[in-house]
């Protein structure tokens, strides 16, 4: 593919689009639903990721039955997480399922810190010893139940010129919250410039299938909101580059399902290459009301950037 510019925009917008497309009644209760979660100070979602299909042409003399693996072990995988918020604090573990090991990614952080747990570390080393790689010698138990802080590790590095300042904290958090207002304002955007035919509902689940044109049109919409709101902190998608990635495809699907009552929404996407193959992906994601109380790692618990550098040395061998 020349350009990769829209395949973003597209994966970002596909993740939109899991509360679009529906006629006139069902709209606003999506819209509803979607403004009664973004406003919820508190709030739990989780959520699942997996490869449906991963149909991939393999070409030339290389060995075919190493491809083969490598696809099945990729179709095998998924993605998981679980992330709270109690309106202060935030928290989550993001999990990688693979070749049967789970290598769990936590973090847990505010406006002002942020913190990854160490445990990390351990896992991603006991994956890579699943592709043949011999795992460092190294107690992992001293970064058992740790958490290192990355602003501060930031700051320590030889890389980044100037630390980051408490402005610079309070400057970023204002951008986020920017950019979570402008994605409200373009998803609702989007939800109501849809056709009305392009949905079902049976059971309380309302259904919406995408094709490649649609898919198209959501990107037009999408830069139009672009175009009339100068305050976006967003450019626009040329079209000769949106027409260009998409004539890359034979067919380009999202079909998503929202289902009001169990508050669930599911969403696949599948792509047909012009050059054959078949690419699948599902997305699974459930919210829900969090009444819990989050609390920051304990000063004990928190690996300085000298502590960490010198830990990931003895780990990799370096001085």
């Amino acid at each position: 593919m020349k350009n990769k510019k829209p395949l973003i925009v597209v994966a970002i917008l596909s993740m939109l689009m899991i509360l679009t497309g529906c006629g006139a009644s069902s709209k606003q209760a999506l819209i509803n639903h979607y403004d009664e979660m973004s406003n919820q100070k508190s709030a739990k979602a989780t959520f699942k990721m997996k490869v449906t299909d991963f149909d991939i042409p393999v070409k030339g003399s290389g060995d075919s039955s190493s491809a083969k693996q490598l696809i099945d072990v990729v179709k095998a995988s998924s993605i998981t997480g679980d992330i709270y918020s109690d309106g202060k604090n935030g928290k989550g573990t993001i999990k990688l399922n693979t070749m049967n090991k789970t290598v769990p990614l936590e973090f847990v952080g505010n406006d002002k810190n942020i913190y990854m747990g160490a445990d990390f570390y351990n896992s991603l080393f006991q994956l890579m010893s699943s592709f043949g790689m011999t795992p460092p010698k190294y107690d992992f138990s001293k970064l058992a139940g740790k958490y290192v802080d990355l602003i501060a590790l930031m700051n320590e590095s030889s890389s980044v010129k100037s630390k980051v300042s408490s402005d610079q904290k309070e400057a970023a958090t204002k951008a986020v919250n920017k950019s979570q207002q402008d994605s409200s304002a373009v998803l609702k955007e989007i939800i109501d410039t849809l056709p009305k035919d392009a949905v079902t509902k049976k059971d309380g689940v309302i259904t919406a299938t995408l094709h490649k044109e649609d898919v198209k049109k959501t990107i037009e919409i999408y830069n139009k909101y672009i175009k009339d709101h100068k305050d976006v902190d967003a450019k626009p998608i040329k079209q000769k580059d949106i027409d260009e990635f998409m004539s890359e495809f034979k067919a380009f699907d999202i079909i998503i399902k929202y289902d009001s009552k169990a508050s669930t929404l599911n969403y696949t996407l599948t792509v047909e290459p012009k050059d054959g193959g078949k690419i699948g992906f599902e997305f699974d994601t459930k919210s829900e009301k969090y009444d819990g109380k989050i609390e920051m790692p304990s000063k004990d618990k928190i690996v300085s950037p000298t502590e960490f550098t010198n830990q990931m040395n003895a780990i990799t061998g370096g001085h």
